[in-house]
């Protein structure tokens, strides 16, 4: 791409990819699940030359060698590099550009490269698809296969109770769309991401790196867990008024605090087990746990009220969580 993305305007490139993401074909209500879950070859290859380039750029040993290579892979795999060079350091779920290009290869067909018009992302595609289907691809989709079988089941038999309760809490109704859900390692800094932006169809677009280990009790909470993340907005607004009332500077990070020990509590009432949001809590947001298990339990159980909970929420944690 030589840095063609990022001399194009955001717009353009968002209205050519976000055309192209048609091919996953909505369903009629009746028939709509609540998770759609899959292991698309595009999506994959995509993450991992993002990762790859990454790495070369910080001269960490690549995944995938060189010098095994016939000298036209090699040379086809270090321009799908070049290309991904400047997508490297962009984030995969906040960088708009970023987030188009994975809904329209999320949407794609499996077979032919995306149509991304104008953009030299479907030349390093088509260049380095026969190399990662030669050498990676077997192992990786047989792996996201494998996490799929043993995490869908669980989910599958939760999801309507867990959604429905996640909708009460945040007083508001579950999307009537499935959230489609990508399962490709590499998926940056974090085991997992969600937009509200996804193919047609589609409430929301999540990918899942298969390394937690798949039908555990922390994969099925990672998925409710992403599934969440459609009404964060909620959270955040809840939090703003709340500080805004209390005349407090918003505790940055408590509603992510929040999303985290809801969907967790949520999802280990349903699944019986817990999965490691009490371990994410205390890595992430210590000062929060306290609180949270104090107040916000109270609300979820129904005896405490959404104001109160809220307004302690913010007063325990104005001083502890980033602002």
């Amino acid at each position: 791409m030589h840095a063609v993305i990022a001399a194009r305007a955001s717009g353009v490139l968002l209205a050519s990819l976000l055309a192209q993401a048609c091919a996953v074909a909505p369903q009629p209500p009746e028939a709509r699940p609540r998770f759609v879950f899959q292991s698309h070859f595009w999506v994959n290859l995509h993450h991992f030359l993002r990762a790859e380039a990454r790495r070369r750029e910080r001269g960490v040993e690549p995944l995938q060698q060189l010098a095994p290579l016939a000298r036209e892979e090699r040379e086809a795999w270090t321009r799908a590099l070049d290309v991904y060079r400047p997508l490297a350091q962009r984030s995969l779920l906040f960088d708009e550009n970023m987030v188009a290009i994975h809904v329209a290869l999320a949407a794609a067909d499996g077979e032919e490269t995306p149509e991304l018009v104008g953009f030299e992302l479907a030349a390093a595609l088509d260049d380095a698809a026969p190399i990662f289907r030669a050498h990676l691809w077997s192992a990786r989709a047989r792996a996201n296969d494998e996490w799929i079988a043993r995490t869908r089941p669980t989910v599958e038999r939760l999801a309507a109770e867990v959604t429905e309760a996640l909708a009460a809490a945040h007083e508001l109704a579950w999307p009537a769309e499935p959230i489609l859900v990508d399962v490709t390692p590499e998926t940056g800094p974090n085991l997992a991401y969600t937009t509200n932006r996804a193919p047609p169809g589609f409430a929301g677009l999540t990918a899942i790196d298969p390394s937690v280990a798949g039908g555990s009790p922390a994969a099925v909470e990672c998925v409710f867990h992403e599934a969440a993340h459609v009404l964060d907005a909620t959270l955040v607004r809840w939090v703003e008024e709340e500080s805004a009332r209390q005349g407090r500077a918003t505790p940055r990070d408590l509603w992510h605090a929040i999303l985290f020990y809801t969907a967790g509590e949520l999802s280990r009432r349903a699944l019986g087990q817990a999965g490691t949001y009490r371990e994410d809590l205390l890595r992430g947001f210590p000062h929060c746990l306290p609180a949270l298990d104090a107040y916000w339990r109270p609300y979820l159980d129904g005896t405490l009220p959404l104001s109160v909970a809220l307004g302690e929420l913010v007063r325990s944690t104005a001083g502890d969580v980033g602002s």
